[in-house]
């Protein structure tokens, strides 16, 4: 492995599906000298050939994405580089903790399952009309539906690993993203600066994102709203009434809401 320099920071940020993770992303790797990496483990998940959640009669189209490979590969070198970011979703390395690489601060980004189920739900039905819903609840683990398996790396973070949780909330960023923000980057040792707080439309230059992530966005344009924007939206504060609320993710809710208030209850605050 090549030892990180003591000039180069490397961040993991764990969040779940419709979590403001991309355009966090986005955020983050407008740093100076950044490099950013779109969630390897969770390609690997799904469309890798070790994938737990990869449909078993396809063809894995990610065939190096093996947990191994992006190990070794997430512990090479980054020459060049002052911030080497990766933003996965935590169900992904869920009892494969023995494949997180060395030398990395982890981070977590949350936001309130109702608002990232109903956001997610709503993209499976634009995807695949009425059979969307059973689509949206087989993409994720059963188990915590993301959010069990979420909380379940901060234990790991934290106690196993012996690291300071940092946890930010995606509508503290949305209200106040200098503040939050700033606040992100001081717990980890990174710099900050107004400039990061907007960026250039599509995908920037300084991003590794696999095949699979970009082919699935040309086919359902999943990350329209981020690609086109220039900053974080204060407008994406959605109102849900409970009308709108399927039983599906009333289910889900059920599972997911104890580990999210358990994250949230240690997040930085906004002042």
């Amino acid at each position: 492995m090549a030892e990180p320099t003591l000039s180069q920071h490397r961040i993991f940020c764990w969040s779940t599906p419709r979590s403001l993770s991309t355009a966090f992303m986005k955020c983050l790797s407008m740093t100076e000298g950044a490099m950013a990496w779109m969630e390897p483990f969770s390609t690997a998940e799904h469309f890798g050939p070790e994938g737990r959640l990869a449909p078993p009669e396809e063809v894995p189209t990610e065939p190096d994405y093996k947990p191994v490979w992006i190990q070794e590969k997430l512990e090479g070198d980054f020459e060049g580089h002052s911030l080497v970011f990766v933003k996965d979703l935590a169900y992904a390395v869920s009892d494969r903790l023995q494949f997180l690489p060395t030398g990395y601060r982890h981070s977590f980004l949350i936001r309130h399952p109702l608002k990232s189920y109903m956001s997610y739900y709503r993209l499976f039905e634009k995807m695949f009309g009425e059979e969307g819903s059973a689509h949206f609840k087989g993409w994720l683990p059963r188990k915590g539906f993301g959010y069990g398996e979420l909380a379940e790396l901060a234990d790991y973070i934290e106690q196993d690993l012996g690291q300071p949780l940092v946890i930010v909330d995606a509508d503290d960023i949305l209200r106040q993203p200098k503040v939050m923000v700033e606040k992100y980057c001081r717990a980890l040792g990174l710099p900050f600066s107004d400039a990061i707080l907007t960026w250039e439309l599509g995908i920037p230059k300084n991003w590794i994102v696999p095949k699979s992530v970009r082919k699935t966005d040309e086919d359902y344009h999943w990350m329209t709203t981020v690609l086109s924007s220039q900053s974080f939206n204060s407008s994406h504060q959605t109102t849900i009434s409970q009308d709108e609320v399927p039983q599906v993710v009333q289910e889900m809710l059920e599972v997911a809401l104890p580990f999210y208030d358990k994250l949230y209850a240690k997040r930085l605050l906004p002042s």
